[in-house]
């Protein structure tokens, strides 16, 4: 019986072994509003600031399909903008994002193009005050390239969107704000290890 079972695992991890791939990258992000005041004449909105986000993710491959895992983490200024306004908190909110993602490849040549989707959770905190940390879920859809550039290494691109909940809670919104779900694009590059 023990001899059985040693020969399935090892005939069972030896492809999946083969398989596994890590990636690590950095990406441009941008989120849209948090929070609205369409009835306030400047249409204010409460957002995160523009910033980088590196994130490191490892992944399973199985001929065209990849099932992925990974882990971002950002720093933003909180903004408030308006028609021609903004006012910056600096370095206001911190997320950290892990999801997980259904790649399936779609073209192969030099390189290859991916399209996924999947689920996020993101957990925002606000360094330097006392708010209690907040967990929001999302969902998110990627197109992906890939470019070989040495044995078991290649250039990834990769642009995102992820719809998520807002930052803030109704409750504690100025009067006249509404609560939205932002959505966040992404537009990154960088480098997977291939076995």
């Amino acid at each position: 019986m023990l001899r059985s079972t040693l020969l399935v695992l090892l005939l069972v991890t030896t492809p999946l072994t083969a398989q596994v791939e890590v990636t690590l990258r950095l990406a441009a992000v941008q989120d849209g509003a948090h929070a609205t005041a369409d009835a306030v004449i400047d249409a204010p909105r409460l957002r995160a600031g523009d910033g980088l986000e590196p994130a490191l993710a490892a992944a399973l491959r199985r001929g065209d399909w990849r099932i992925a895992v990974g882990v971002g983490r950002r720093t933003a200024d909180l903004a408030l903008r308006g028609e021609g306004s903004g006012i910056l908190t600096v370095d206001a909110l911190r997320a950290v994002t892990v999801g997980g993602e259904l790649v399936r490849r779609m073209a192969v040549g030099s390189g290859a193009v991916s399209l996924g989707i999947g689920i996020t959770r993101t957990r925002w905190t606000f360094p330097g005050l006392a708010d209690p940390a907040r967990w929001r879920w999302g969902v998110v859809a990627s197109l992906e390239s890939e470019l070989p550039l040495a044995a078991h290494w290649a250039l990834v691109g990769r642009v995102d969107a992820m719809r998520h909940g807002g930052v803030f809670d109704e409750d504690e919104l100025p009067a006249g704000y509404q609560r939205t779900t932002p959505i966040r694009l992404g537009v990154g590059t960088g480098l997977r290890w291939l076995p």
